[in-house]
């Protein structure tokens, strides 16, 4: 079985400290698209963008 990753999209700038919550309590990394790499701070278990930007961490992930 993978593992399970919190996709965080431009939709979800209205609940970002939710979602910051969220992903500590279940300790899923998180990732970002483009449009949504403001709504969790870098710092914050992210493994980065997802896509042409994505970052090795997260290609690994998914």
């Amino acid at each position: 079985m993978g593992s399970i990753v919190i996709l965080e999209g431009s939709g979800t700038r209205g609940g970002r400290y939710e979602h910051i919550e969220l992903s500590e309590k279940l300790a899923f990394p998180v990732s970002v698209t483009l449009q949504g790499h403001r709504c969790i701070p870098d710092d914050h278990n992210c493994l980065g963008g997802l896509g042409l930007i994505g970052t090795k961490p997260i290609q690994e992930a998914m």
